[in-house]
Formats: C-alpha cells, structure tokens, sequence
C-alpha cells in the first residue's frame, strides 16, 4: 500500500484448505517520534482475496508469535525499544576520580550464551544449563526482563535442588543478577515481571558486568531463527518519545550451531510382506556439511539379518551419494554406506534402497540407526559428525488371503487427475492367525506424493452398499466395524479398530485422499493389517499430461490494433504428451489471452495445427501423425477442440493467440482431454512467460524484390513504442530464421558483415545501423539469425530532425533494409520479426512483433547414394538408397520418383529415418507402385536435414545416370495435402559385372601350368602362398583407362596379394593381356589400375589374384568376394558384383582348402627311361584316422604293379583322370617303390603328389595333401649334327654322347650295351652306308641295326666295350624333312646287356630347319621425349626385353618364337629437331622396326601365309600393334611412350637361303705354329637380308688377324664383290680371339657365287675336344655374336683337323694362280648347321 503498512502476496497456484502455510516479510521498525501507540500495532491481520480483490477469509485477531501471551494487557504483544544493544559501541561512562567527576569512552558487548553441552533433551533425556553473560548496560535501568528462546528450546520451569541449572552471579559477573528465578511462560519465556534494576557502571567508573545461568532443553537441532531475545520493559503499555523508561533496551543473541543430531529420519517402505522385492526410500535430516570422503552410515538392527537390500547406483549417484550394502562382520546386521561425492549441504535428503523382505514374519519392529562421519567405510571404528539417530523401520509380516484396488467411478469421487480429491477402494481378507488379537490396527499407504487428511476418519466410507456409490454394490462383502481412530501423516494412513478383524471375511473401504502432483516412480498401494500385509497393489494411473510446454512466438504484449490472424497476431506452442486414447482437448488460457471466438470456420482458431511424433519405444504405422480434425470451437481465453489423440505420440498444438494488452504477472494455462470413452482425460497446467511492453506500431513495406528464395529484398520498416528511448539505450529488429545481408561472409559458427545495408527514411538522419549475424542451432543445423541496431547517444546528430536520444514515445521511425531471403522457409512459428529496446546493460524492455512474409523456396542439398552394405549393380533386388536434403518447409508427407531409367521397382520398400549416425523408425509407405513411393507421417521439419535409407529397391535394369524426383506435402487437419517443397536428384547406378565362374585353387594349376589336370584341382594348403581366385566375368557398363578393377575379400579367412595378377580379354583365337598396374590396398583388397578401356558385354574377361587361405575354408556360399570397377571421383563403383560369385553360389569343386601335408621323398638324380627304386616317407597325421594315403607320380612315371617292396592297396591308371599313375592306399610311414622313369618330364612336371583320400575319392577335396620334386631326371651330355635343308635326303648325321660314371660302371662288367638313337617325327634315321665309328672307347666294336618297325630309330650293338673314355660319336644316315617339326628333340639311350637303361638323353635337340618368311617394317611417331639418345636407349631397351617381339606376337596372334626383330632404330621427326630443342625440353621421334615372321607349310597353322596376310592387311592392324606394344612395354617396366601414326610396309615374302659345299682347308698343322686357314661357301642364290658373317674358332684356337689387310675375302663364279662395310671403316670385329665377325654394307645384296675366307690362326699345342668350325649367317650385327645367337639364320659346324694332319684334299698350284691354295678343292667331309629364331 502507499502507507507501506500492507504487503500482497501474488500466488503462483492455488492455496488449498486444511493445509498450512508459512510465509515471511523483512519489516522496518518505525523510528521515535513517528507517534505510534501499541494500540495500532495490534491490529495486524492475514487475509486471502480472489483476483478482483475481494476478501475470501481474514485472519480472526492478532498474529502474534505466540497467541497465548496476548492478554487482557496488549503490552505483552509486539513491542518497540529505544535502543538495540549492539556489539563494539561506544558510550561515555562518568565517574568520580576522588572527588572530581570524569567521564571516559568505552565499548561493551552482547551477551554471549556459554552451554553446558549439546545433547538434544530427545536423545539425551536430561537438560543442560545456559550462561548469559555478561549483561552491560550503556546507562543505569530499569523494567522487566525477558529471555525468549527459539522455537525448539525450552526452559526448565523448576528451581533444581543444585546450582548447575541456576545463578545469579556465574563466574566471571561483577555484580548479582537482580532477579530471582524466572517464570516460565510457554516453555520458551523466562521472564522477570518486576521491575529489576541495573546499574551501568560502579563507583569507580568500571563497567558492571551481570550474568545468569538457567536450565534449558536443547532442541533435536538448531532452526532458521536460531537467535535468543532479551528484552528489558517488555510489559511497558506505551514508548513515549524522547525518554528510555519504559522499553529502555533490547539485544538478539545468537543460538548455538554446534546441536548436531540426524533429524528427520523416515523409512518410507511399501510394504512388510515376507519375501516382497521393494523400494525403501530412506529420508535423513542431517545438520553439518558433509564432504567428499565423509558419509551417512545406516545399521538396521539385529532382526535385518535376513533382510537384503541393495543400492541402485543410478538413484544414488543423482542424490550426491555413493551407496553400498554390507554385513556388519561381528553382529551381521546389515549396514548402508552413503559415501559422498561432492559435497552434502545440511537439509533433509532421500535415497533409495532395493530390498527383498525375509522369507518369514519378524514381529517385531526393527530400529534403523543413523549417523553421519568422517570415516563410514571404518565402522566401527568411525568418527561422528552428527550424533546418530534412531528411526522406525518396519516388521515382516505374513500374507492376506486378498487384497486388491476395486474400480472407482465418478459416481464415488474418483478423479485420477493430479491434485484432485479422488477416492480408492482398498479390498482384503485377512488369513487365519497363528496368535489371538483384540483391536486391529492397519496401515495403508498410498503413492508418495498423495496427501491424506490428518484426521481422515471423516474420509472413509466402510457401508458395502455406498462403496461404488448409489445404485452400484460389490457382492460378498462383509461391512467392517467402525474404524475408531484414523491418522493421516502424507501418504500414510494409520487405522484402529476397537475389536479385532474376522480373518476369512471379505473387507473394503474406501479412502478419500489428494492425488500427487506428479505420478511417482512406485505408483502403488498396500495394505497391512495387524501381523498381515499385502503386495504391491497398482494404483489407478495418474491422468496428466506428460512433457507439457507453452511457447510463444515472441514474448510480448499485444501490439495495439492488432487483430486475430493479423500480421500483429502472435502463436503459442503448447507441447503435451497424453496418458490415454482422448477424443477432445480443452485448452484454458491465462487471463489476458484470447483465441478468439467462434468455430473453426470463422475467426477462432486460426492457424491451427496439431501435430503428433511417435514416442521411442512405441510401435505403430506412423511415426507423424496429423490428427483429423472435427470441430474447434474458442471462446476468448478457452479452445476447445475435437480430434482423436493417442498415448502413443507426443503432440505439440500450434495455434494463433493474442498476448495481453497490459502488463500483468504471468498466469497459468490448463489443459484438459476427454478420453474416447467420454469419461475425465489427461489434466495438467503450465506456467505462461513474463511478457514485455510491446511496440504501438509496426509494419513493413516492400520497396523491391521477390518472394522466391534467396532473392534479395529491399523493405521500409515503420517503428513507433509507446515508451521514450532514452540515452545509451538501443533499439533492435531482428529478423526470421534464415534472413542475412546481401554482403557478409559466413562460417559455420561465424558470420561476419561487411556492409550493412540500412538507410534512414524517417527522420532523414540518425545513429549509424550496426548489423551482425549470428549462429542459431536447430538440431545438428546452423541457421543465421540477424539483426540490425541502433544505439542511443547525444553525440550523434543533434539538428532537429536527426534521431537522437532521449526520443519522445508516439514519434515514427521509418528506415530500409536490403535483406536476402532464407533457402529455406522458416516455420510458421518461427516466423516473425521483433523490435526491441534493451538498456544499457543489455536488458531488454520492450519487445513488439510482427509476421514475417512469405517465400517459395525448394529443397535444398538433394543427395542420392547408395547405403553402406546395399547391393549396387543395375538390376540388383532388395539394394538400400541413402537420400538427403534440407526441406525448405516443414512437411509431413513424403513422394519420391523414379524418373529413368526403366525398371525401377519401389512396390517392397521401406524408409528408415537415419539420426546420429544410427538407424532409426523405419516406415512401410502409404502408396507404392513400380517407380513411385508415397509416405505419410513423416516429421520433416524446416531447414533441418533429413536423411533416410530406402531399403528393398529394386534397382534400374541399366547402369549409368538415374534421375529421381522428390515432393514433400503438409497434410492439413483435414486430411488434404498441401505442396510444400520439390526438388529433383540424381545417381550413378552401377552396372553388373556379371561373374560367370569363379574358383579358388592353386596358382600353379589355374593360372601359372593350367593343362596340369592334377594341380588344377587340387585345393590350395593353409597359410601357404601358392593359391589363387580365377574368375571370368562381363560388364554392363565400360571401363576406361584410370579406372580401377578392386577385388575385396569380405569376412573370410582369405588375404589377397598383387604376387601373380592377370587380367585378359577372351577372345576365339585365345586370350589377350588387358594392360594394367597392381596396387596392394590391403590384405584383403587389391587394385588393378587399367591402362586401356574395358568393353561390355559379350566381351568377356579373365581375371586372377594371387591368394592364401588362412584359416579352413571348406563351402562358402555366402557373398564374400566383391568385384567392382571404379573411378576417381565417383562415390559408387561403375560396375560392381555385389559380391555374389557365381550367381548359382559356390560348391566344394570351386571352393576348398587343404591343410600341408609333410611328405618327402630322397633327393635322386637318375637318367629318364631308367628304373629305379623311389625312397620316401608319409609321415602320420597329428589328427583323424588316416592309415594311408595316394601317392601320385608325375606324368610318365610307371609305378611297378603290384607295388613293390612297400605295399599298397592298387596301382591305378588315370588316376582323377589326369593321365598319371598312383600308388593308393599306400601305408603310412617309410615307402619304397619300384618304378620306371619317362623318357622327360612333361613340360617340366616332376611333382610328385601324396594327398589323404577325401571320403569322395576326388583330389577337389583333399583334406591334406604334399608335394615333392626331389626326384630329377638327369640328361646325358649328347649333341647332333646334320645339314638342316628341308627336304635333303641322306643327309650325314653325326651323333655324340657322354655315358655317365655310374652308367658306365653298370656296363663293365658285361662289356656289352646298346646305343638306340631316335629321331623327332618326320625324320628318318638310318645306319645305310653313311654308318660311321667316329669316337669310340678303345678296342670296342660297334655294329648297327635299322629298327624293323620304324625308320625313325637304330640301334647300335657294342661290344668289348670298356667305357674308360666316355665319348662317343657316330655317324649315321638322316632324311630332314621339309619344316622344323615339333617337338623337334633327338633321344639317345644307352642300354645295359639285359635291356635295362643305363644313361639317356630324351631331350638333345634338333637344327632348326629355315623356312620362308615375310618381311616388313614398321615405323611410329613418338611424341615428347627429352632426346634422340633417350630414344635410341629406349628403342634397344624394348628390342633386348622383346617388347617389340611381343607386341607383334600378340597383334598377329602367333608365338613369339618365330618372330625375328632385325633391327631398331630411332630417328629425329625433322632434321633441325635437335637445333630446335634448345627453345623447348623435348623433342619429337620417330621409332623404326624391321622384323620377319617365319611361315609354316600346315594350312591350320597360325603362322601359314593365308592366316597372317589377312591380318596384315586389316584397317585396325597399325592400331591394334601400337596398343600392344604399349601394353607389352608397361608390363616390362619401360617408361610409357606416345606412339601416334603407325605406319606398317607391305609385307614381302623372303625365301630360305640356299647355300652348299662349307669347307675348311688349313696349309699346315704343326702344333704351336701359325697358318692359314680357308673357309668357304656356296651361295646357290642371291641374299639381300643378311648384315654380318661370323667365324667361330675351336677352343683354343686363335687367329692372327692384326689389319684389315689380313684377312682375304676372295670370290668365286661371280661378278662383285662379297659386300663387306668397308664405309664404316672398320668392318671387321676381332676383339674375342676365337671369334671374329664381318659387318657388311646394309641393304646389299649378296650375288650367288662361291665365297672363300682367308684367316691366318694359331694352332695350339693340342687340339681342343670339341674341334669344330663354325661359318654363320647373321641378320645384323648386333645378334652376331655365337652360333645360337637370335640374328644368326644359318650356321655351319665344320670338323677340326688334328696335329700333324694334312688336309686330304692339298694340292701343289701355281703361285699366280687366282685360286691360290684352293684349286680343285673337293668339298670334305663336313657339317652343315642352318639355325634359325622359331
């Protein structure tokens, strides 16, 4: 009130009757002279009134501390001292010094309060005495004293017979207290009604002090108002001004705070039933801080030995505590430790304890003690903080018969809402009892938080006939007795009966009680009547709104004028969560508020928008849901609304309101539902916000622009407040979500404004706009928030019409903005822009609003991919799309559109919403068909990222690009759907690499020897590095060069290895290489990088990766072996196999692994085609049963049947179809075995093989298997000659051997073998009169035979024969036939008397027979490279490493052995090319390549003239070549080069040549001598394709050749010269002494004609053992180096002559003679060796 003798008191909730409340106000005392008489101070009231201020109740009469001591006499009520004692002041004291009077400052003191000790009189049951001291006065008085202690004190109303309760001069007191003992009044007044007397100060000036000791109760602790009040001339009637006489003194003293004691201990239990689970809920008071470390310790008492309870630590840890149960080690009672974690304030304080009663009834009641201290975890040895406690625990008790909560209604008060009186109706029978009772006493608690009557008999109603009320009955009841008393403490009613209950009678009641507020965790009742209890009975669900909210767009007062859906119009949230199915909700608002009035079709209502979200751990067919809406109805402050709503959902219910138009304090909105079935719903209430003044106007003109999104606007905004602005203040509009400036740069968390786009309008001039943006966060989104300021301040213009402060309220402030429009919409709530005054401090104080306008944005970030693990290839079922955006609106409907290519199906799709990285709600759509989804009840909001996966799509039937659509709808309260957003996205669908077969087997049998049908099935062995997974497989989609081709094992105890790769084009003439490079990306992935495109289907692949097999692998037909092509920058492959290899799955034929098998066998070097006893060992298996095992031979191998001396089962031929022998069932251990060696091993495979036999005879599926080579096959030393003409017929044939020691030994004892030669097919070998003995041992005599059944062998007879000299060479008669056959081997074995190999050599090969040839050239323009010289080194490089032979192989698809590259060069592309490259780093090149290819006469060979001049001839030749010499260097490791514009000469057929009659002629043969040797030769015809001639000296043998002059080229029948190079100068190479080498002109032509080569050489001093001559032919000089070098095409061996021999053919001729030395020269005895490159 103005007089400030009135206080009211706003309420936020109502007061409730019956109960009492308490409050406090800090009152100012008057001063003296303000008149006041103690009459007017009496009248001090307490009154309630409504809100319109009228009076409900009013306090009766005085409120006083203690209504008792207002008598007849009003002085004894509130009263008014002159004066306050207070500590430290100054007074001046007077005194006589002598007989002069003085006076002096001095300070003096409050008294101080001196206890005995501090035990409670509860705990301690016996008082203690209080010293008030010392009592100090500032001038002598008089009146009556008074000691008022605090509430909980009391003071002993009897003198006791001893002292210690009561002096009147306690030690330290200088004079007597005046009075004698008190009287005491309301156990809290000690006071002294005669007037005492007090002097200030004695004769001698000292201050007097007095004190007195009295008997006193301490309290179980110290209360708020913990101070004692002395008071001297409390009973005066009146305090007149300006005199201390009557009320002259009063002092408050501080009470003590050392009363620590736990207070307050409560055990809430459920119930006492033997073996009930329960909460406990443990309630201690506690008086001292408690830090961490120290703690609360419960001991339950004996009879809690069988009683278990536990902590549960989640409770507990949130109550500050860490709690632990534990046994007592002496007493095993059990005991509670309460350790604290951070710090315990004094105050009461709960835990909670899960206990399980004892198995039986404990009558008797257990005593729970409780204490604080430093050291709980040390019981008992423990340190006391506050004394502990005993509180009440509870018995066990046996089980009623029945209990059970009967159905209320509403006819019998039942109201489950929060806060309303509601009955429960309690039904029990008790068991028969084991002991007599009298009077029945019964305790029922009720949920915590329900409050009950203290008297509640007037609450129960026991007649069976009124329990359901009027009309209703429950049968077999029986009425009880009168209840005769009932107490109600909280939730907890205690209930006695004067006699003793009947057991085996059905009783109720029903019980009148206040529901809780809030529903608490055990929402249970129970029973307990006399040594009986109940269970755990579940009490009626409370009716209240969960999660309730209210938010409004902006928290301010109505702006005036404003209208219902105007722009002016503000919008509540109110967010509330049901309990049960509601068919209508009611919303009251607080006073002030309005929605209007009228229907939903008119003005009420407006935008109105229930929205409902599936709540977590529900299930249902929505996850949003709109509810349909039937009718709305509003009166001003109430909305009342009919829709459906469920407890499965949480709903938030926007709507449009208008705030107040004044300033009131904030009230409370209620909200109601009616359930479905019509009876009372859900209440709950909510607090509205404190609203600020609003603006008196505000709108907003649009100057330029439009409405789409991000375009930019231009806008006048008009400001007029009802408020002044005064100086350093500052006004701000800040705009709808989204709204930034056209020149700012932005960061996710930081934007920063360059210019700030504003311009004042009206007035013209004002403080400069201050613009800034900030981050707003809505979920994982950042959205800006900006705004523009302005701030007050007299510096700025101060003309008058510039915008200054102090600026009058009612006066107009227009200005612009420049503003671009968010991406997306904010929402509908969000939208609204608000002007703001805030202080200097920042505080704001008015705050008005207005609608934001509208925009028509898309959705934004559309993003497609495929989900982690999804299936990705074109035409993949059950493949999961990733999808992504930003909706521009919210929306609650979801379409999405396959728009191409064809054959998306949706028709089995669901979409799962994905939040926080995690899966979450998956919904089935509400229309599907092949390429089109629609899903209802989606929870898009605006501007927040969605993001789903799209699972069981069937994917396009195509790869490549996909396009889809995606709208978004609201769906109105009516049902319809309302476009909101559109948007289109794409994807890169990947093709199918459709896998055809795949294997794992070993590397050796599927990729390195696949013809070896052994290796090739079986499986490959644990941990070793030999296996491999070969696949074919096509493509949907083309791969280029860059891309990738990775092969990824996924969960299987396989690593791949890039140690053999191979990828390869399939084609009807074979298979060719796929150029690319290897990458390991890790163990179980590796890369293959293309350097050439890959083509789609029917083109198909070959692919193979190097693997090992780490753990068993028996069927695996599960996806586990990824295929996918891939390119940079893709996110998806190109085409991929989605792991499924083959489609049809995988069998043991395709997948198996084996464990290592330790098998040797001795390590043997024998000749072929001998026997001989093989020696080994199969150890035995450390697991299975395994007793023998299959040893396997190599191809060729005869084991001797029966096996023999080891045993076995069979010797079986063809074992698994391989062709081979086996030795199986052999047993396990030592083995030996008789066998017969083969004449070679075939294509090198000695391999034996012993493998445990899988219960299927296969080798597929081995379990264990090993592998020996140790056992080689060792080649007699043998060589042959003969004139390789094609077609020549009894042609000399000259063969040489060397028979092994060990051989030889075989034979000396017989003296007797047999030498069988034979020849390679299509040759014929005969004895005929060319039979010669060349080189035998000494004294032997040889003998040869024709072999009768074919011509292709002889056999020599000898005898006598001691192999002391272990050469042998014989001449014999060959037929060469018309082409080089193949295999083109020659085999000589030398075989014992009795028939048996000796010593062999199946494998001396034969002389290539020359062939006819074409001959061409190629020729490349090489781009960029850094020099000529690098090319040139680049060019020898590929010639060397046959890359050049490889790559013509590979275009004219033919073995590169009859490939010959004649030379290769490199060139400059222009003549000046090299001049010029000091302007430039490179160069330009051309690379030149001539070659032959051999020809064969077979019409099906590859190499006959009509299968390749085609391919020469093709348009894509030239092409075909440059790929495949760049596919070929690559592989070599060479440096890429740019080879552009092959060009490929007409190739040209060269015929063999065609020479005769080598001789040898030598003038002399003293050993150690120099002569002159002649070599000579007939060219039958001429030759224009040879570059060099080569001489080749026996071994030891040199020649002398020292000039050019030395040698002597003569020539014979011809016209010109033997074309030497004597251009280069230096035509002849002599730098080896046993070699020299003519280089001839390149390009000419040898004429046909006889040709003879004179050398001068030394002889040595004996000849060598290989004495033969070499004449070779060669293509260029560069492969000119040996007779088996690649350029050679013809070489002829020439027999040596001996020491001392003189030629046969020497003649004497005339020195003039042209022919000197040569004369009649007969061709001699000789041997012509034509060799060419096949």
């Amino acid at each position: 009130s103005e007089d400030h003798t009135q206080a009211r008191v706003h309420l936020g909730r109502p007061l409730l009757s019956g109960r009492r409340y308490g409050f406090s106000l800090r009152v100012r005392n008057p001063g003296l002279g303000a008149g006041f008489f103690l009459e007017r101070q009496l009248h001090w009231a307490v009154q309630t009134e409504r809100e319109d201020l009228t009076v409900i109740e009013r306090s009766a009469g005085l409120a006083a501390h203690v209504a008792s001591t207002i008598r007849a006499n009003a002085s004894n009520a509130w009263g008014l001292y002159a004066d306050m004692i207070q500590e430290g002041r100054s007074i001046q004291v007077s005194y006589y010094d002598g007989f002069d009077l003085k006076s002096r400052a001095e300070e003096y003191k409050l008294p101080r309060l001196r206890f005995g000790e501090f035990q409670p009189y509860a705990l301690a049951s016996r008082s203690t005495a209080v010293t008030i001291m010392p009592l100090q006065f500032p001038l002598p008085v008089s009146g009556t004293f008074r000691v008022t202690a605090p509430l909980g004190y009391a003071w002993e109303t009897t003198l006791p017979l001893a002292d210690d309760f009561f002096q009147r001069q306690p030690q330290g007191a200088t004079l007597q207290f005046p009075g004698v003992f008190p009287s005491i009044e309301d156990r809290v007044y000690a006071s002294w009604n005669d007037e005492l007397y007090f002097l200030a100060s004695d004769e001698m000036g000292r201050k007097v002090k007095y004190g007195v000791k009295l008997g006193i109760r301490l309290p179980w602790w110290q209360q708020t108002g913990n101070r004692f009040l002395i008071e001297i001339g409390f009973t005066a009637p009146r305090l007149m001004q300006g005199t201390i006489a009557m009320r002259p003194l009063a002092a408050f003293v501080d009470g003590p705070t050392q009363i620590k004691v736990i207070r307050g201990g409560d055990i809430d239990y459920l119930t006492g039933l033997a073996g009930e689970e329960q909460v406990v809920r443990v309630f201690v008071g506690i008086a001292s801080v408690l830090l961490p470390g120290q703690g609360l310790l419960l001991r339950a008492g004996l009879l809690s030995k069988t009683l278990k309870c536990s902590c549960p630590e989640s409770v507990n840890q949130r109550a500050g505590m860490k709690c632990t149960t534990l046994r007592a080690k002496l007493t095993d009672e059990m005991l509670v430790e309460l350790i604290v974690i951070g710090s315990l304030t004094p105050g009461l304080h709960q835990f909670v304890l899960t206990c399980k009663n004892p198995d039986i009834q404990i009558l008797d009641v257990m005593t729970w003690k409780v204490g604080s201290y430093e050291n709980p975890t040390g019981f008992p040895l423990v340190t006391p903080i506050d004394s502990s406690a005993d509180v009440q625990g509870f018995s066990i008790k046996g089980l009623l018969s029945y209990s059970a909560r009967l159905p209320g209604s509403e006819a019998t008060f039942f109201d489950p809402r929060p806060l309303r009186m509601c009955t429960t109706i309690i039904a029990f029978t008790l068991s028969p009892r084991n002991t007599t009772v009298t009077e029945t006493a019964a305790r029922i608690r009720a949920p915590e938080g329900t409050e009950l009557s203290r008297d509640c008999l007037d609450d129960i109603v026991i007649d069976p006939s009124l329990l359901g009320g009027q009309g209703a009955h429950f049968s077999n009841l029986t009425q009880l007795p009168s209840v005769y008393t009932c107490l109600g403490i909280g939730h907890r009613a205690y209930l006695t009966w004067q006699v003793a209950l009947e057991p085996g009678r059905h009783y109720a009641l029903r019980l009148l009680a206040r529901n809780p507020e809030v529903q608490p965790p055990e929402h249970v009742w129970t029973v307990e009547v006399d040594d009986q209890a109940s269970g755990q009975i579940p009490a009626a669900p409370l009716q209240r709104f969960a999660n309730v909210s209210l938010q409004l767009s902006v928290d301010g007062l109505r702006t005036p004028g404003s209208s219902m859906g105007s722009s002016g119009s503000n919008r509540m949230a109110l967010s509330f969560t049901p309990t049960l199915m509601a068919r209508s909700i009611s919303v009251h608002a607080a006073p002030g508020y309005t929605f209007g009035t009228g229907s939903s079709s008119g003005s009420a209502c407006q935008g109105l928008r229930l929205v409902g979200r599936l709540l977590e751990g529900q299930q249902a067919a929505l996850g949003v849901v709109v509810p349909r809406l039937v009718t709305c109805v509003s009166s001003s402050t109430i909305v009342d609304i009919t829709l459906p709503l469920s407890n499965k959902y949480a709903y938030t219910l926007q709507v449009d309101i208008m705030t107040p138009a004044i300033e009131a304090a904030p009230g409370t909105f209620r909200l109601f539902s009616t359930a479905t079935e019509g009876t009372l719903g859900d209440e709950s209430w909510v607090e509205s916000p404190a609203l600020l003044p609003g603006v008196k106007n505000f709108d907003i003109v649009r100057k330029s622009g439009g409405d789409t999104s991000l375009a930019k606007v231009r806008s006048e905004f008009g400001l007029t407040f009802d408020t002044a602005f005064e100086v350093a203040e500052s006004i701000t509009v800040t705009f709808a979500p989204g709204f930034t400036f056209p020149e700012v740069r932005m960061t996710s968390r930081i934007i920063d404004v360059t210019i700030c786009p504003v311009t004042w309008v009206t007035p013209s001039t004002g403080p400069s706009p201050s613009c800034s943006c900030i981050m707003e966060f809505k979920g994982l989104q950042a959205i800006p928030r900006c705004s523009v300021s302005f701030y007050g301040n007299v510096s700025y213009p101060t003309f008058a019409d510039g915008f200054k402060a102090p600026w009058a309220s009612g006066l107009p402030l227009r200005f612009e903005v420049t503003l671009i429009n968010p991406s997306a919409m904010p929402s509908t709530f969000d939208n609204v822009l608000l002007a703001s005054v805030a202080s200097a401090a920042g505080v704001q104080r008015v705050r008005g609003y207005r609608r934001g306008w509208l925009i028509a944005p898309q959705v934004s970030d559309l993003y497609a991919s495929f989900a982690r693990g999804s299936a990705l290839r074109a035409g993949a079922s059950g493949a999961t799309l990733f999808l992504s955006f930003f909706p521009s609106n919210d929306a609650t409907i979801l379409r999405f559109v396959g728009l191409g290519p064809s054959g998306w199906n949706f028709t089995a799709c669901t979409l799962c919403k994905f939040l926080s990285g995690s899966v979450g709600r998956c919904d089935v759509p509400q229309n599907a068909s092949a390429n089109r989804l629609e899903f209802t009840g989606m929870d898009l909001a605006s501007g927040v990222q969605s993001q789903f996966e799209l699972r069981n799509v069937g994917l396009a039937d195509a790869g490549g690009a996909s396009e889809f659509s995606l709208e978004t709808f609201l769906e109105d309260q009516t049902g319809a759907w309302v476009p909101v957003d559109v948007g289109r996205m794409a994807l890169k669908l990947p093709g199918d690499l459709f896998v055809f077969d795949a294997t794992l087997r070993t590397l050796r049998g599927a990729v390195i020897d696949p013809t070896d049908t052994l290796f090739a099935q079986l499986p490959p062995r644990l941990n070793l590095k030999e296996g491999a997974i070969v696949m074919e497989f096509q493509v949907t989609q083309p791969a280029l060069a860059g891309d990738w081709l990775a092969v990824q094992v996924k969960d299987s105890p396989i690593s791949l290895s890039i140690q053999s790769v191979g990828l390869a084009l399939i084609e009807s003439a074979g298979r060719a290489s796929i150029l690319m490079s290897a990458e390991q990306k890790s163990a179980t992935e590796v890369w293959l990088v293309l350097k050439q495109a890959l083509k789609v289907a029917p083109a198909r692949y070959r692919l193979y990766v190097s693997a090992t097999t780490l753990q068993s692998l028996r069927v695996n037909p599960s996806m586990f072996l990824n295929i996918s092509i891939c390119r940079s920058g893709m996110p998806h492959p190109v085409s991929t196999n989605d792991a499924i290899v083959p489609r049809s799955g995988l069998d043991a034929s395709r997948w198996f692994t084996a464990e290592p098998m330790e098998f040797s066998i001795l390590d043997i070097r024998t000749a072929p085609l001998t026997q001989i006893q093989v020696v080994g060992k199969l150890p035995l298996p450390t697991s299975g049963s395994y007793k023998a095992a299959d040893l396997i031979a190599p191809y060729g191998v005869q084991i001797m049947e029966p096996c023999y001396p080891s045993k076995c089962e069979r010797v079986q031929k063809n074992v698994f179809g391989t062709g081979q022998v086996g030795a199986m069932g052999l047993e396990l251990g030592d083995f030996k075995l008789l066998i017969i060696l083969p004449d070679w091993w075939q294509l090198g495979r000695n391999s034996w093989v012993a493998m445990l036999q899988s219960p299927f005879e296969t080798a597929v599926a081995t379990p264990r298997w090993g592998e020996s080579s140790r056992l080689t096959l060792r080649l007699m030393p043998g060589s042959v000659a003969y004139a390789a003409v094609g077609g020549e017929k009894g042609v000399q044939f000259t063969v040489s051997f060397t028979i092994g020691a060990a051989a030889a030994a075989t034979i000396f004892d017989a003296a007797q073998c047999y030498v069988v030669v034979r020849a390679p097919e299509r040759y014929r070998v005969r004895c005929g009169d060319l039979f010669k003995v060349i080189t035998v041992p000494n004294n032997a005599i040889a003998e040869c035979f024709d072999n009768p059944d074919s011509g292709t062998g002889v056999t020599v007879k000898m005898t006598n024969v001691r192999f002391s000299t272990q050469d042998v060479v014989l001449g014999l008669s060959l037929d060469v036939p018309a082409e080089t056959p193949d295999p083109n081997m020659f085999q000589v074995t030398v075989q014992s008397y009795s028939n048996s190999t000796a010593d062999s050599n199946t494998q001396i090969p034969g002389i290539s027979i020359p062939s006819a040839r074409l001959k061409a050239q190629a020729s490349w323009s090489v781009g960029a490279v850094e020099s000529l010289a690098w090319l040139q080194a680049w060019a020898e490089a590929a010639w060397s490493l046959g890359i050049i032979a490889d790559g013509l192989a590979s275009t004219l698809k033919i073995s590169n052995t009859t490939i010959s590259v004649d030379s290769v060069n490199a060139a400059l592309a222009t003549p000046d090319a090299e001049s010029s490259r000091k302007l430039q780093d490179t160069v330009q090149g051309r690379l030149n390549v001539n070659y032959s290819v051999a020809l064969r006469l077979s019409a099906n060979d590859a190499n006959n003239v009509k299968k390749l001049l085609p391919i020469f001839q093709s348009k894509d030749f030239t092409a075909s070549l440059t790929s495949n010499m760049l596919a070929s260097a690559a592989s070599a490791g060479l440096t890429p080069l740019s080879l552009q514009d092959c060009v490929v000469t007409q190739p040209r057929t060269l015929l063999p040549p065609r020479v005769s009659e080598p001789s040898l002629f030598w003038s002399s043969s003293d050993p150690e001598t120099i002569t002159e040797v002649t070599l000579s030769i007939v060219f039958n015809n001429d030759i224009d394709d040879l570059g060099a001639m080569l001489f080749v000296l026996p071994p030891t043998f040199r020649h002398d050749l020292r000039t050019l002059e030395d040698l002597a080229v003569i020539r014979y029948d011809t016209a010109e010269d033997f074309p030497v190079a004597k251009e280069q100068g230096s035509w002849i190479d002599t730098r080896t002494p046993e070699m020299l080498r003519i280089d001839l002109t390149p390009g000419a032509r040898i004429r046909a004609g006889k040709y003879a080569f004179k050398i001068p050489v030394f002889i040595p001093y004996e000849v060598p053992v290989r004495n033969i001559w070499f004449i070779c032919m060669c293509t260029s000089s560069g492969t000119c180096g040996s007779p088996t070098d690649s350029g050679v095409v013809a070489s002829f061996p020439l027999p040596g002559f001996n020491i001392k021999e003189k030629n046969p053919n020497w003649v004497v001729v005339s020195s003039s003679s042209a022919l000197s030395g040569l004369a009649g020269v007969a061709v001699a005895t000789a041997v012509l060796l034509i060799t060419h490159l096949l």
